[in-house]
């Protein structure tokens, strides 16, 4: 599949893309505005929890995980 990769793309941009798939992706959440808007759940959870977080880029509904923190532990 590499050798596929590096005939279209390159060796270079084949390695970049391969590494990439290797990252882990963002946990991101979307708030469900009929209960809460997205600035107070940023910010009850940033003071509650200190979880690092912040807006989604596109979507106004949406919240990215920042950090690496566990957010299903019950500390």
């Amino acid at each position: 599949m590499f050798d596929v990769f590096c005939d279209t793309y390159g060796e270079e941009k084949s390695i970049e893309m391969c590494m990439a798939q290797n990252m882990r992706a963002p946990l991101t959440v979307r708030v469900n505005p009929l209960k809460a808007s997205r600035e107070d759940l940023i910010n009850k959870w940033r003071e509650a929890n200190k979880f690092a977080i912040k807006p989604t880029e596109y979507s106004p509904l949406g919240i990215t995980f920042t950090s690496d923190k566990n957010v299903d532990q019950k500390k």
